[in-house]
């Protein structure tokens, strides 16, 4: 999403997709920000955001991203 003002720079908002996987990585660098050490999250979302802009670029050009992590709506356990 792109959204600008007039005499405003623009900002693009994108998602950062952060994998179940990494949520405590993603925690411990919300608490490090809370102490007012905001190095660990910007690096963490950066770096989430380059991969899950990878994504986005790979599924767009009709790439094969490794599907998703159950083949069905049935395998669904929720």
């Amino acid at each position: 999403m792109l959204s600008c003002v007039a005499g405003k720079p623009c900002v693009i908002l994108t998602l950062a997709i952060v994998p179940v996987d990494d949520r405590l990585d993603y925690y411990a660098c919300l608490q490090a920000a809370d102490k007012e050490n905001l190095v660990p999250l910007v690096e963490f979302l950066g770096n989430r955001l380059y991969a899950s802009l990878d994504i986005m670029l790979a599924t767009a050009r009709g790439e094969d991203i490794g599907g998703s992590k159950w083949d069905t709506i049935a395998d669904d356990p929720r």
